[in-house]
């Protein structure tokens, strides 16, 4: 990993069918995620999202890469704060039961400002919350 990408890599209690769902499907999204709108998943798309209980940060995304139970990536960024964009992917290899999860967050210097909203260990706290946790207990439930 070098300082410029975030990387998690694990397997997951869960078909691949399940996590694919849980990444794809809006409603689902929601409860483990954010609540995304305008979201399909299909190359091109852009979709938008704030956090959770507030109107703050506004994500801007565009699907760049889909194949379906393999692999989506988008672009990620903050339009309000900077014209610079970086890079979320997330790769499923399916282990019978199990699914092996690939993710990264390709170019999250791209999204520094002056403040630490935006810094590599605020992104690499959420992250691992997002996916360690929330998106772990979501499948596995």
């Amino acid at each position: 990993m070098n300082n410029s990408s975030i990387e998690i890599n694990r397997t997951i209690s869960a078909p691949v069918q399940r996590v694919w769902e849980a990444l794809t499907d809006p409603e689902k999204m929601k409860l483990w995620y954010f609540d995304v709108h305008e979201f399909k998943p299909e190359t091109g798309n852009k979709f938008y999202f704030y956090e959770p209980g507030s109107n703050k940060y506004l994500h801007q995304c565009e699907i760049m890469d889909f194949i379906p139970k393999r692999c989506i990536s988008y672009t990620w960024s903050y339009p309000e704060y900077t014209n610079r964009n970086s890079l979320v992917s997330w790769n499923l290899e399916p282990l019978g039961e199990e699914t092996k999860l690939s993710f990264s967050h390709i170019d999250v210097q791209n999204l520094k400002d002056d403040s630490e909203v935006f810094s590599r260990e605020n992104f690499e706290k959420g992250w691992d919350e997002i996916i360690n946790k929330n998106l772990v207990d979501f499948v596995s439930s």
